[in-house]
C-alpha cells in the first residue's frame, strides 16, 4: 500500500512539473524533450505496480524509445 501511495505522489508531482515547468517553455524542441523525459520517468515508476509480464512489455517499449532517440542525440552532438 505504501508503494502505491509513493507512486501516486510521484505521478502527481510529475503532472504538476509538466503543467507548471515544462508546458510554458517557449522552445518547442526543449519542451518536447523535457516532456518526453518526464513521461519516461513516470512509466518507469508506475510499472513497479504492475504484474511482471506487463512490466516486461513496458521495458520493451522503453527500449524501443531509447533506440529511436539515438539518431536524434547523434545529430544534436555534431
Amino acid at each position: 500500500m505504501q508503494q502505491q501511495e509513493d507512486v501516486l505522489k510521484f505521478l502527481t508531482w510529475q503532472q504538476t512539473h509538466l503543467e507548471n515547468d515544462i508546458q510554458p517553455l517557449p522552445d518547442a524542441v526543449e519542451k518536447r524533450t523535457r516532456a518526453d523525459t518526464a513521461v519516461i520517468e513516470a512509466l518507469n515508476v508506475a510499472k513497479s505496480l504492475l504484474p511482471e509480464p506487463v512490466q516486461a512489455e513496458i521495458e520493451k517499449i522503453l527500449a524501443l524509445h531509447t533506440e529511436m532517440w539515438k539518431p536524434v542525440r547523434a545529430e544534436s552532438e555534431q
